[in-house]
């Protein structure tokens, strides 16, 4: 089954990230097809300098190059209009493919192919990915994923697999800043089944800048617009609307280090790889 790997990057983005993301995507047992790589407006010259060296190195790199910065769920809706294959697997430009990802994802959808939108767990590392400091677990299958879905985003997005005609069917990405892929997944989720491999299969980075991210009047403006657009869909209940705006909102304007306690202690768990 072939497959196209889907990335943005932007100027901010870290050069040696992008190139230890390349490196783990290259190093699969199965490796994409293509790589559609959005250059998510002007990049800085270190990161062109690992874009040209890959490029070179392995001819199905797409680049898909915006004169402006559109933001990711822009960006990856434009990329995915130029992915070749129907199978699309994500990642983002910082983070660390298991070297059997792609295997078994793949393998998965063939062996199941009433699942049309597919997951991972996440092992969540600073600095070295060889020390997993946490384990972001997700529901595994479809009765535990449309409760877990009302509450918080039931996929991991740089870790999903998941089909282009059924991504434009239900509309692709549209824009709701921060939560373009949350958005997704519900339309995805009113119509197909989903699944969550209950096994780590990407490494995600994660500082301190993460809940930060994550905090303040901004992201609860974000958050309620979203959670507001999710109810008037149908995508969520009025209860689910209340109690996540209640519970989200105390999150959101706490202080850094305890909003990072309450995701570490309560939002995450397990240690290991």
């Amino acid at each position: 089954m072939k497959f196209t790997l889907l990335m943005s990057v932007y100027i901010k983005e870290k050069s040696e990230y992008l190139n230890r993301a390349l490196e783990s995507i290259y190093g699969n047992t199965l490796l994409p097809n293509e790589l559609v790589l959005v250059e998510d407006g002007p990049l800085s010259e270190e990161l062109y300098e690992v874009i040209e060296k890959y490029s070179l190195k392995y001819k199905n790199i797409k680049r898909v190059r915006l004169e402006k910065n559109m933001g990711l769920g822009k960006a990856l809706d434009i990329g995915l209009k130029h992915c070749g294959n129907n199978l699309v697997i994500r990642m983002d430009s910082d983070d660390i493919c298991h070297g059997e990802r792609f295997y078994k994802q793949v393998k998965f959808l063939k062996e199941n192919p009433h699942i049309k939108i597919l997951g991972c767990n996440l092992g969540e590392f600073k600095g070295d990915f060889n020390r997993i400091d946490r384990v972001k677990k997700y529901p595994e299958n479809i009765e535990n994923i449309d409760g877990f879905a009302r509450k918080r985003c039931p996929f991991p997005h740089p870790g999903v697999a998941f089909y282009r005609d059924i991504v434009e069917e239900v509309g692709g990405y549209r824009d709701l800043f921060y939560f373009e892929d949350y958005y997704l997944f519900l339309r995805i989720l009113k119509k197909y089944r989903g699944y969550n491999i209950q096994e780590n299969l990407l490494y995600f980075r994660s500082d301190e800048n993460l809940y930060k991210r994550r905090g303040g009047v901004f992201y609860v403006f974000c958050e309620y617009r979203a959670f507001k657009r999710f109810y008037k869909e149908g995508l969520i209940g009025l209860r689910d609307f209340l109690g996540n705006m209640g519970i989200r909102l105390g999150v959101r304007l706490m202080g850094n280090r305890f909003r990072q306690f309450v995701y570490e202690r309560f939002l995450r768990c397990g240690e290991g790889k």
